[in-house]
């Protein structure tokens, strides 16, 4: 009965809906129809021609690449790499590589599991299926030696396996086709031979620098007589395209010599050569010839084979020209032909790249002292545009452009076009790899820190670090520099943060200049207050290190000075004490000694706070240190010691040939004791009194073992109070 309702009821509407839909595209009709009274005035027809546009292709992850260009690139989040708790979050480039590496290791650790115990993994629940998510085919088709079963190796590029199915075929005396033959000529030649290495996943990818990863300067390495050769020997016909198989291949592996003896051998037979022959051959014309004449005659020879072939350039012909010459950059003429060959690609119609720049910039600016303009006349060409990867090369652009600016130009302004360009779109994907990018950043604060005011360079400090970019220790010294040029000194117990957060506590020199600044003058109280602060964690740091037994951020006797110095312009004297106590009883840990001027400012508190036994152990110090200048200022620091005496002792050091041993004899006498200096005696009052008349008697013992120890026995006790 219910839904006989709901029919009914949709009928209905249904029904009343189509009816409206009726009268209204009457209506709409007879408005269409009826004809208005400009048009019977004019009387003229007019028809109007509906174009449906061609359907447009788009790629399958174009929406995905709309919605990711709305997301502008957030200098103040971290990388999405490394989103996690905000505790686990990495700041250092040595926490960010172990933390980026580490995840990537998980996923070859599954990779490992998937492709050992693929038996265990029968099912696929994507959908639709992804191969690379399944246990790789280690197992072939065809395990008998014939030609499908070489075809098979052939697609899936295991090169060892398909050279074993290749010799077992000729032993057989198997026939192969001639496309066979040329599919796996190409295989050898491609990848001389061998198993092509493993390709390298995003993270190690981007670190492989870090890693030893790296390319390393090309070096002959095709195999002489090997099997390539063979296989190209053994072909009944010789056609044009095995020549270029084989002449790539040696090409690529810098057997220059026997490239160019087969590219004659097909100039003689009159066979048409591919533009990517003639490209690799453009770029081994470097590593063919002896001098720079002949081998940019070979780079001509090549580039008018192609024109009289009618074989049209592409980008990579030209940056190929463009390597070439930068192999040449001490060629006088290397510039003057780069030139040209920038402008040929202008008149064929290819535009530049980013790589093609940069070849440019290695061009005119082959040492540190090369002075040109050639890059302010790139960025006037560049600036404001968005680039993509159309070279490998391409992202040492940018890291190169601001390496100029900073060692050759030493222009800011410049400096920030560059800076400018890398973050407009997406440029910045093209920084390149970990490294590159640490130095892009490097060279920019760098410059910066050198021209700018302070306000600019913490701004620009604060914008780039830490996500960005992990300042080294050579930016953060042109910091301090700049710091200590103009008068940034509120800005100090920043760095002292970022000192800790990026891992620099081991960097003994970066440490002992922040102390030196710190140390220079006397702050405000809240500022100072703050460097007291400092100090005190630099104490108490290293109890924690000498417990855990991990080497010392504190390691010099000048860090220990600037402590001191630190500690008792901030009045707290109980620090300054503290660090010159762990000083005076680890001598053999710190590097150097204390400096005189910290010393006489920590007996000067001293004295002022009563600590007797503190300037005797202070004074004794210095004498036995034998500072520069100590027989001098221990003799002024006696006037202010027997001011507040009697009066009686004024000024009995001053001329004293030894003042600190002076000094530290008439402070252990028993008058002392009543000007509440905290010197106090073991023995009763009856047995000190003879103590001290036998003490005033008995002269100063000068050997240098004892030099502060009387000859007679039974002195008093120094303890602090």
């Amino acid at each position: 009965m219910a839904a006989s309702l709901c029919v009914r009821a949709r009928y209905g509407l249904s029904a009343h809906f189509l009816r409206l839909r009726g009268q209204s595209a009457s209506s709409h009709s007879q408005q269409l129809t009826s004809p208005s009274p400009v048009q019977n005035s004019v009387n003229v027809s007019q028809t109007e021609n509906i174009v449906i546009p061609l359907k447009k292709k788009r790629s399958a992850t174009a929406i995905l690449q709309a919605l990711a260009s709305t997301v502008k690139r957030d200098p103040n989040s971290p990388h999405y790499k490394y989103i996690d708790d905000p505790f686990l979050i990495p700041a250092s480039a040595l926490s960010k590589r172990t933390y980026a590496l580490s995840k990537e290791s998980g996923q070859k650790a599954a990779r490992f599991v998937l492709e050992n115990y693929s038996m265990y993994f029968n099912t696929n629940p994507a959908e639709p299926p992804i191969k690379d998510f399944m246990p790789p085919k280690v197992s072939y088709n065809y395990n008998e030696p014939s030609e499908s079963a070489l075809l098979e190796r052939i697609e899936r590029r295991r090169v060892n396996d398909a050279v074993d199915v290749y010799k077992q075929i000729k032993q057989k005396r198997l026939d192969l086709s001639e496309e066979t033959c040329l599919k796996f000529l190409e295989l050898l030649c491609v990848y001389n031979a061998e198993d092509p290495p493993k390709i390298m996943m995003q993270e190690e990818f981007f670190f492989r620098r870090e890693l030893g990863l790296e390319n390393k300067k090309p070096v002959k390495t095709w195999k002489d007589n090997g099997l390539a050769e063979r296989v190209f020997d053994d072909l009944k016909t010789k056609t044009p395209q095995s020549y270029e198989h084989l002449i790539r291949g040696m090409a690529r592996h810098l057997q220059t010599d026997k490239a160019f003896q087969l590219y004659d051998e097909m100039k003689e037979k009159k066979m048409t050569v591919g533009v990517l022959t003639y490209n690799e051959l453009i770029c081994a014309a470097s590593f063919h010839k002896d001098t720079y004449d002949t081998k940019w005659q070979q780079v001509q020879h090549i580039l008018m084979d192609m024109q009289l072939a009618g074989v049209r350039p592409d980008l990579a012909t030209f940056n190929g020209v463009l390597y070439t010459l930068n192999r040449m950059n001490m060629y006088n003429q290397s510039p003057i032909l780069a030139m040209q060959t920038l402008c040929e690609m202008r008149k064929v119609g290819i535009e530049p790249s980013l790589a093609s720049w940069n070849y440019m910039l290695f061009l005119f600016y082959p040492k540190e002292s090369s002075e040109s303009n050639m890059l302010h006349k790139i960025m006037d060409e560049l600036e404001g545009r968005t680039f993509e990867m159309r070279d490998p090369k391409d992202e040492e652009f940018f890291f190169n452009a601001m390496k100029r600016c900073y060692l050759n130009l030493h222009d800011l302004e410049l400096a920030y076009r560059v800076d400018n360009l890398v973050n407009t779109g997406n440029n910045a994907q093209l920084l390149g790899d970990s490294r590159l990018q640490s130095f892009y950043y490097s060279f920019f604060v760098r410059l910066v820190c050198m021209f700018e005011t302070m306000d600019r360079v913490m701004e620009v400090y604060q914008r780039v670090t830490p996500h960005l970019f992990t300042p080294n220790h050579l930016v953060l010294h042109e910091l301090l520099k700049a710091i200590e040029l103009q008068d940034g000194f509120q800005h100090l117990p920043l760095i002292w943060t970022d000192f800790i957060l990026f891992e620099f506590m081991q960097n003994h020199d970066l440490l002992e200049k922040l102390l030196e600044l710190m140390a220079k003058r006397k702050q405000e109280p809240e500022l100072q207050s703050q460097y007291v602060h400092i100090a005190g964690q630099f104490i108490e740091r290293w109890k924690d290190e000498q417990e855990e037994g991990r080497p010392a951020s504190l390691s010099t006797a000048t860090m220990i000075s600037h402590i001191i110095t630190i500690a008792e312009n901030g009045d707290n004297h109980d620090l300054a004490w503290e660090a010159f106590d762990i000083y005076h009883n680890n001598k053999n840990m710190f590097a150097g000694s204390v400096s005189d001027d910290a010393i006489q400012k920590l007996v000067k508190c001293s004295i002022k706070l009563n600590k007797g036994d503190q300037v005797v152990t202070a004074l004794q110090f210095m004498e036995a240190t034998e500072m520069p200048g100590s027989h001098q200022n221990v003799a002024t620091m006696s006037v202010d010691i027997f001011a507040g005496l009697d009066g009686k002792k004024s000024g009995t050091c001053e001329a004293h040939a030894n003042p600190a041993a002076c000094l530290v004899s008439l402070i252990e006498h028993a008058q002392w004791q009543t000007n509440g200096w905290g010197i106090k005696s073991g023995k009763g009052e009856d047995e000190n009194r003879s103590i001290q008349r036998r003490k005033s008697a008995c002269p100063i013992n000068r050997s240098r073992r004892a030099r502060f120890e009387p000859r007679c026995s039974a002195g008093p006790s120094i303890v602090p109070t």
